[in-house]
């Protein structure tokens, strides 16, 4: 009976662990790296790994810290790329005003300025009442417009050797780069912090039900709090990631990658809730993983099958697909809220109809 009682135990495991997103999404990027290797042994090589795979992940990575705790929590920011371009921009001009200034300086006054980010999001919605959605994409045109201002829509170059240095270290045969290495690091912290936590589990209660939470003891407003300006650090920090990497500072060109629209898409397909209370950043960096194998495969594929040199299509198909992505994604988190909602109410007819009984 015991061996049978294990058995069934580690079924039960197995089958929970096969229908989470992460353990999903992990098979999907294994199935599509194979493919693509198939199709393109350059697949699998240095250059392509770190270049077209692990590099452009670090800063939408970066940003799944900013966007996930947020979402989870019931809000959103919209305007995370905006406050990271500004936040290089910052970065940069600290820097070329003060020269002699150790740049580890220039970051805590960046990131100061995230927390100020994060501040304005706060007033606006918690004290104004604005709609965060509206709020966030409002404040997104200012930061963008007074950075471009502020640089006559030209790059602040970053001469600090001892800085610039940090966007070419790498690891494992110069394959995994050292920022790439510092957003796991990142993303692991912030899972122990949602998991593990008395305020990851508050997180998750006032995105889930913020009556309930509210009735519980909790400060729904106070956390979201802790959360948007948690939102504007994290945003500054991945500006001067995203400046590490450039060696320079600019007001629009992060902006227009949407680093956090592909984080977004990211940690939806990872089993995010949009209406909050649900999921993580693990599956979140995972999601991103695929979308990255998936975008890069692509793009190795107009590649394999150029005609005269000329690829069959152009970059504007990955931003199509990428797109796409994001629309099915929200349309399974809808048609899984659903569901949910349908097994909630359903709960509670099943009960009301057993206390009639029982009276």
């Amino acid at each position: 009976m015991e061996k049978n009682t294990q058995g069934q135990g580690f079924g039960a495991f197995m089958k929970r662990l096969v229908r989470q997103n992460p353990f999903a999404l992990t098979i999907i990027t294994l199935i599509l790296a194979v493919i693509i290797y198939f199709i393109n042994s350059n697949f699998i090589t240095t250059a392509n790994l770190r270049g077209g795979i692990f590099i452009p992940m670090v800063v939408p990575g970066v940003m799944i810290v900013a966007v996930a705790p947020l979402l989870i929590g019931g809000g959103i920011d919209l305007s995370c790329a905006a406050q990271a371009a500004f936040a290089s921009v910052v970065f940069a001009k600290v820097l070329e005003y003060a020269p002699a200034l150790p740049w580890p300086v220039a970051l805590l006054l960046t990131l100061v300025c995230g927390a100020v980010f994060g501040f304005i999001n706060i007033f606006l919605t918690n004290v104004l009442n604005f709609m965060p959605f509206i709020a966030t994409i409002g404040m997104a045109s200012v930061y963008r417009g007074v950075a471009t201002a502020w640089t006559v829509m030209n790059d602040v170059a970053i001469n600090n050797h001892s800085f610039n240095n940090i966007g070419g270290i790498s690891y494992f045969n110069k394959t995994v780069p050292m920022l790439f290495v510092f957003m796991l690091v990142l993303i692991a912290i912030y899972s122990f912090i949602l998991s593990s936590t008395r305020f990851g589990r508050s997180v998750y209660m006032v995105g889930g039900n913020q009556t309930a939470a509210r009735l519980a003891g909790l400060k729904p407003n106070k956390i979201r709090s802790i959360l948007f300006i948690n939102s504007g650090v994290i945003s500054a920090l991945a500006g001067v990631v995203w400046a590490a990497q450039q060696k320079r500072g600019n007001a629009t060109n992060l902006v227009d990658g949407a680093p956090n629209f592909i984080a977004l898409t990211a940690i939806i397909l990872g089993g995010t809730s949009f209406a909050g209370g649900s999921g993580g950043v693990t599956g979140g960096i995972i999601a991103m993983l695929m979308v990255q194998v998936f975008d890069n495969g692509l793009t190795i594929l107009a590649q394999t099958t150029a005609k005269g040199g000329v690829p069959l299509y152009g970059s504007y198909v990955n931003l199509f697909l990428k797109g796409l992505i994001l629309i099915v994604a929200l349309m399974l988190d809808y048609v899984k809220s659903q569901r949910a909602q349908s097994a909630l109410v359903a709960a509670a007819m099943d009960n009301s109809k057993k206390v009639k009984k029982t009276a």
